[in-house]
């Protein structure tokens, strides 16, 4: 009598067993890979944290130069948009900035991502079997993994929260769809990325297609118009404040180094120069590894312009067996590929980075939805096994570079110190 209860339910004691296990190792390789003093904030200062404290005090210039920063008329700025400092404010308040590590919030943030996205997946109809599996993918299988771990440096940061708002904003279009709190999301999500004012797209299609009557359509449209201009015009008033004008973010007052600068002054920040590069290195680039130069015997390094896509998480492939006839698949599409067109004609694909091209974070919310689509279509004909092994692949492959490959070095280093004792 017990045993058929429990088959009514669908409760399997070993499946979630081996569930749980499998959740704890992911959540424990992660964390071990990240590398950074959780608990000591030493060497984790970044703009984001500096701005925050500076907001705290009332100001917006910050007191130290850090990478990346942007000197304007003697006083030195943050050049980034505000909302990732925004969220570091109340840490800020009560902690001094060399004991505040942002890794701490990123990985509160991705608990919350992770919940997310099982709930955005579920709004789309994907099944209950196959939401681990787009979960798995996105959090592991792509660039989200390493800019978790980098997470104490300002770029990673804004990353997962930029994610978090977009997430928010596409569940509340896809739910209660009111759309003043849907230009809010989408305004947090533009004010840590701005590229993700493209995500407008999708996100008014969905208001547009759940309301029948023509008036209540314009109310909500209006709504998410009015909660984004005012996060937008916020924006603008920084940037006046800081720069004497509106426009001005701050990247041309960053004192870039390197290639970058060469290209900057050459080309811009936007260029059709940028294609060629920008595309082997976004859709050719397979996984690279390789020792630094001939001398360094103890270190195997990876390209620091990432792999591809298309080679690091092949499993996106299957968003191709979408319904494309689908409104939703189409508006989605839109956001992702003028997002992506952008970043093809950016001056930079994101480098440093691992096994990935980290800027696709920006529209990976949009299209992990297209691919649970794509997954359900091929798993409603019995053909999902292909999919699973390709998101095995990506989870694997940032497993080797993101979490093994220190260990390996750390491993060759200390060979190297014995032999040549």
């Amino acid at each position: 009598m017990r045993a058929a209860r429990v088959r009514a339910t669908g409760f399997s004691r070993p499946a979630n067993l081996r569930a749980a296990v499998l959740v704890s190792l992911a959540v424990a390789t992660v964390v071990y890979s990240m590398r950074v003093p959780l608990f000591d904030g030493a060497g984790a200062v970044n703009l984001h944290v500096l701005q925050a404290e500076a907001f705290v005090s009332g100001e917006t210039a910050i007191d130290q130069q850090l990478h990346n920063s942007a000197v304007y008329e003697g006083r030195i700025y943050s050049p980034y948009p505000p909302m990732p400092a925004v969220l570091l404010m109340p840490p800020a308040a009560l902690f001094e900035p060399s004991a505040l590590n942002a890794a701490w919030i990123s990985l509160l943030l991705t608990g919350l991502n992770a919940f997310l996205l099982t709930m955005l997946l579920a709004r789309v109809n994907v099944a209950p079997n196959l939401r681990p599996w787009l979960v798995a993918g996105f959090f592991l299988g792509t660039a989200y993994w390493f800019s978790l771990r980098e997470s104490q440096w300002v770029w990673h940061y804004t990353h997962v929260v930029a994610t978090a708002f977009l997430l928010l904003a596409l569940i509340e279009a896809l739910g209660r769809g009111r759309g003043w709190l849907v230009g809010l999301m989408l305004g947090g999500a533009v004010l840590s990325r701005q590229m993700m004012i493209l995500a407008a797209v999708a996100l008014l299609y969905l208001l547009w297609r759940r309301e029948t009557d023509g008036s209540a359509r314009y109310r909500n449209i209006a709504g998410l118009a009015a909660t984004t201009g005012i996060c937008l015009a916020a924006y603008l008033v920084l940037n006046w404040v800081r720069f004497d004008s509106p426009f001005e973010t701050g990247y041309a007052f960053i004192d870039h180094g390197s290639f970058l600068a060469d290209r900057f002054r050459e080309h811009g920040l936007f260029s059709p120069a940028y294609l060629p590069f920008n595309l082997t290195h976004m859709f050719l680039e397979g996984p690279h590894f390789a020792f630094a130069d001939p001398s360094n015997l103890r270190e195997i390094s990876t390209n620091e312009f990432g792999t591809s896509i298309l080679l690091a998480s092949p499993f996106v492939l299957v968003a191709l067996y979408a319904n494309w006839r689908d409104g939703l698949v189409r508006a989605f599409a839109v956001s992702v590929l003028l997002m992506l067109g952008m970043h093809l004609l950016y001056y930079n694909n994101g480098w440093v980075q691992t096994n990935a091209q980290r800027f696709t974070l920006d529209y990976w919310p949009l299209l992990i939805v297209v691919c649970g689509l794509g997954l359900q279509a091929r798993a409603e004909r019995g053909e999902e096994r292909l999919w699973k092994g390709l998101i095995v692949w990506a989870v694997v492959l940032n497993v080797l570079t993101i979490a093994f490959l220190p260990e390996v070095n750390d491993l060759f280093s200390t060979w190297e110190d014995t032999v040549t004792r």
